[in-house]
Formats: C-alpha cells, structure tokens, sequence
C-alpha cells in the first residue's frame, strides 16, 4: 500500500495529497491525540497509508560524508550523515568512543554546489543513530542548506 507523509504545522494542521489524482484535503486534529498513522481513500478511489509527520522541521535523507571535530579529539572524525533538516541532522555512530547527549562539536559537509560549515549539541543516542541539532551556522551554510532542502 502506497504512504503519504503529511508534515503538520504548529496549530496541529497538514494536507494530505493523493498521489493517484492529486486531490488535496487540509486536516486538523483539535484536542484529538495524532495518530503515527492512518489509512485513507481518496474520491478516486486510491487508498493509502498517511503518516504524521510532527517535527519542527522538515527532514531529508541523504547519504553524506561529514567531517566531525567532537569534544576530547585532536583529529576530525568522518561520520556518515543519514539526514538533515533546518533545525539539526543526525548521523551513523562513529567508531571508537561515541559523542553523548549535550556534547558541542564542530562539522562541515557538501550538499548540491556549496558546503555548510557550523556548531551543533548532541540531543540523543539510540542505537546506531545520534541526532544533533544546530546551535550556530554562518548566514551562507544557512542559505546553502535551505537551498538543498527545497523539494
């Protein structure tokens, strides 16, 4: 079954597009707890499967090798990057002793025809994956990635 992913905004609200016929259906949940998912039939009679997306910001994947300076380390540390967004990225674990949660670090990476350079802390640790979010980019490594992050 085809998925849609509807990214809601601050007050609770997305649109959901058929990807069949291109319908769209603006939807809000008021005090109603947002489901992961659920399923839908459009008027053209396609049915799938919408997931909720309720992030800040919207993410994309990629598969990116970035250049890590991390708390206690003389040398960079090259991590691969699994995806990014406006607000932060995250990335596979590195070998060797891992960043924990609030470690500030240092990166760099190239995406389309520029490179972002910037500061960013730890938020969490599971499993193989670590997510950071941005704590300061350079107004240029801000524009690059807004750039890169258009659909």
């Amino acid at each position: 079954m085809e998925q849609v992913k509807v990214f809601l905004n601050d007050d609770r609200a997305g649109n959901v597009i058929c990807q069949k016929c291109g319908n769209l259906k603006p939807i809000r949940f008021q005090n109603a707890e947002i489901p992961r998912t659920a399923s839908a039939k459009c008027k053209c009679g396609n049915v799938f499967t919408i997931t909720f997306e309720k992030r800040q910001f919207y993410r994309k994947q990629i598969s990116v090798t970035a250049k890590c300076l991390f708390p206690g380390n003389s040398a960079e540390t090259l991590v691969k990057l699994i995806d990014v967004s406006q607000g932060g990225l995250c990335f596979v674990k590195p070998v060797g002793k891992s960043p924990e949660p609030n470690d500030i670090f240092k990166f760099s990476f190239e995406v389309g025809n520029g490179v972002i350079h910037g500061v960013a802390q730890i938020c969490n640790v599971r499993n193989d994956r670590i997510g950071a979010h941005f704590t300061s980019m350079d107004e240029h490594s801000k524009k690059v990635l807004g750039f890169f992050l258009m659909p």
